[in-house]
């Protein structure tokens, strides 16, 4: 298990590449409806994953895919994402 220390550094994002995405080691960091997200993507022998989080909210999304070349990922991924975000909106209001 690695300390909490450790994981914030993971997800502070790092300016490489200018104009580019923020990158941490090895973590995506972006935001999306005002909450910080991070996340990574990979791609190999024709499958493809990809993770987002959104530590705010507890929130872990893992997609797995067995084709390569999905155009629909990306679009699943947000999609799955704004249910999360309603859903923790819908839950807090609740309380």
């Amino acid at each position: 298990m690695a300390k909490q220390s450790n994981h914030q550094q993971t997800i502070m994002a790092a300016d490489l590449f200018p104009n580019e995405r923020k990158y941490g080691f090895g973590w995506e960091i972006d935001s999306f409806q005002n909450k910080k997200i991070s996340g990574h993507r990979a791609r190999m022998f024709g499958f493809t994953s990809k993770m987002i989080r959104i530590p705010s909210d507890d929130v872990f999304i893992i997609l797995l895919n067995n084709n390569s070349d999905d155009p629909y990922l990306e679009t699943i991924s947000k999609k799955i994402l704004m249910s999360s975000i309603n859903a923790s909106i819908r839950y807090l209001k609740s309380l």
